[in-house]
């Protein structure tokens, strides 16, 4: 089970972090659907904001790809996430 940032270590005192899931895949899905309109909004984004490990990887495969002038597309993010052994675990 992918840990999010609302678990914490038993002798943790303090309370959890919010989060959002959904908010989160939306940010992902708006990326995948118009990259060069939605990435420049979203591109402050640090892991710090993203509560499920896997959606911070994701989104910084799409960044790479952002940076690197190639389109942020599905099969683009999953060949890329392939290519580093994630795509599974994404």
């Amino acid at each position: 089970m992918a840990k999010t940032r609302t678990e914490r270590r038993r002798d943790d005192p303090s309370p959890p972090l919010p989060s959002n899931i959904e908010a989160e895949q939306f940010v992902l899905g708006s990326i995948l659907l118009d990259y060069k309109h939605a990435f420049p909004q979203a591109e402050a984004l640090r892991e710090a904001d993203f509560s499920v490990q896997k959606h911070w990887r994701i989104f910084t495969v799409m960044r790479e790809l952002f940076e690197a002038g190639v389109p942020v597309e599905y099969i683009t993010v999953a060949d890329v996430l392939g290519a580093k052994g994630q795509l599974e675990a994404c």
